[in-house]
């Protein structure tokens, strides 16, 4: 197990993780590099769990570890890493290539093609009597950090609040958790709640259906509502989760068949999660998953992260805090274990902001950082 330092600002640490020690990294790479990247032709390519910005192989060694709540990890070596208020892109030798001060906002991807990175960003303006948190959306070019598309839920007010009435309701909208920027300017409010952005892959619906072409970008705005933008952030269309999603969801993303996946927290009087999928020819949910035999009712209420991989799913469970669950397409089983990072003042994993499990030899192959 890892333990994480925490300072006075625990809360707020625990959101946003401080780096492990160098010399662990160094030792813990160089005796394990060697064998990391072994595969035989016709094998899958191993795949490796992130967890925020920490990477694990399947037996659950630490790989590597960067500093920040969040990261991206490019095929060069390079590493994308996110702090509250600043990005920073390391080159494969762990030199700062740029750094942007920006007000990072839950979560940021790569493109498909690793030449861009969207982000979700927050900017503050007065709304019904209050200072209130607006989403943003950029798109910067990866290897400059200049923005090539921005879009501004504050500027677009008017069509957020014709899609999603709730937007207008003032009492709907208290910020669940504050960061140490909304904590400094006393802001109570947000508008919305954009908690995921992915760039749409090809996908047999794609000739069906103009927004779900390849290269737009699919938006989780939080509370049900979906949007859909060209790969230049022109607005294009929108969609409802339904009635799974009444309160919250979360890691919305378009599949390779076109189906939207996602995470819903909890709906109105159950407190617990689920996972749907949805046609987007008619918008109905057309796959659940709730519980199975050895998990009842898991439950994430601020967060939470779903895959779709070849033969199953991957999620997070705040259950028992910071728990990952791999189920077969079934709703069966296949493992769960605990986030290796514990808090050390209750010895309990510490709360996860991103899952996923990806194919990163290439990264870890590249990366010349220790």
């Amino acid at each position: 197990m890892i333990k994480l330092p925490l300072g006075k600002n625990a809360d707020s640490l625990l959101l946003f993780k401080a780096p492990l020690a160098i010399f662990a990294k160094v030792l813990l790479i160089s005796i394990l590099a060697i064998g990391a990247f072994i595969t035989f032709k016709g094998d899958k390519p191993n795949l490796y769990y992130v967890i925020d910005c920490n990477i694990y192989n399947s037996n659950l060694t630490l790989m590597r570890s960067s500093e920040g709540s969040h990261c991206e990890f490019f095929s060069d070596g390079s590493t994308l890493s996110g702090m509250p208020e600043k990005l920073t892109y390391y080159d494969q030798n762990l030199q700062i290539v740029w750094q942007k001060n920006i007000s990072v906002h839950h979560a940021f991807t790569k493109s498909l093609d690793e030449k861009k990175v969207y982000v979700l960003t927050s900017s503050y303006h007065q709304f019904l009597g209050e200072k209130t948190r607006f989403d943003n959306i950029e798109i910067l070019d990866i290897k400059t950090g200049n923005s090539l598309s921005s879009w501004s839920s504050y500027i677009e007010q008017n069509l957020l609040i014709s899609l999603e009435p709730r937007a207008y309701i003032k009492e709907n909208h208290r910020l669940p958790l504050r960061s140490p920027e909304e904590i400094k300017n006393q802001v109570y409010f947000e508008f919305l709640h954009f908690n995921s952005i992915y760039e749409i892959p090809e996908n047999s619906l794609s000739d069906d259906l103009d927004f779900l072409k390849p290269h737009g970008l699919v938006v989780n705005t939080g509370p049900g509502l979906v949007l859909f933008f060209d790969d230049k952030l022109n607005y294009l269309s929108s969609v409802h989760l339904g009635k799974t999603s009444t309160q919250f969801a979360h890691d919305v993303q378009v599949g390779k068949n076109g189906d939207l996946l996602f995470f819903t927290n909890h709906s109105a009087g159950y407190l617990h999660s689920s996972l749907h999928k949805m046609d987007l020819r008619n918008n109905k949910i057309i796959w659940t998953f709730k519980s199975n035999a050895q998990l009842k009712n898991f439950f994430n209420w601020r967060f939470g992260s779903v895959q779709e991989l070849d033969d199953s799913f991957l999620f997070s469970d705040l259950t028992t805090k910071g728990t990952i669950v791999e189920i077969a397409k079934d709703g069966s089983l296949i493992k769960s274990f605990d986030n290796p990072v514990l808090n050390p003042y209750t010895q309990k994993p510490i709360d996860m902001l991103t899952l996923k499990k990806l194919d990163l030899n290439s990264y870890l192959t590249n990366f010349h950082g220790y």
